[in-house]
């Protein structure tokens, strides 16, 4: 792939951020109670809106990178949806590593094996790699098809 190493750029500021998001989950879930329902957290939701905003600006960073190099909007797809699951890859280990703890925490309250936790932590990853791998493609060639002096 010729733009392998724009595509991992710009993956690795996306899962930054997210990664970023999910250290700062892990720490306000430390002290929080596993059983009853969590307080709305506003910072924690301000985090992850301008995690999910770096994202699509990478993506969309990616799109018009390559266009001068594409000659067709199918690199800019590729590309992008390399990034996008490599994003999600990354993302949602990160994610489910930081937020296994309190998980465990709460399904052992509700007797549910400990097997589970696996089990859905790892269908969370899958679904993640391809919805991000779906938001990369569509955001990249967002960025190829709207890069500047394109012709109208």
């Amino acid at each position: 792939m010729r733009f392998l190493t724009r595509a991992t750029i710009a993956a690795a500021i996306g899962a930054g951020a997210t990664a970023l998001v999910a250290i700062f989950s892990r720490g306000r879930l430390a002290d929080a109670p596993v059983r009853g329902r969590l307080a709305p957290d506003a910072v924690g939701t301000a985090l992850s809106a301008a995690a999910f905003v770096i994202a699509l600006g990478a993506f969309a960073w990616l799109g018009r990178s390559i266009a001068p190099d594409a000659g067709s909007g199918r690199a800019a797809l590729g590309a992008g949806a390399f990034a996008g699951a490599l994003t999600g890859l990354a993302s949602a280990i990160a994610q489910s590593l930081a937020l296994a703890d309190y998980l465990q925490g709460v399904l052992a309250n509700y007797a549910v094996p400990e097997e589970f936790l696996f089990f859905a932590l790892g269908a969370y990853i899958v679904i993640a790699v391809a919805v991000t791998a779906v938001i990369g493609a569509v955001v990249s060639y967002a960025g190829w098809y709207r890069r500047p002096g394109r012709p109208r």
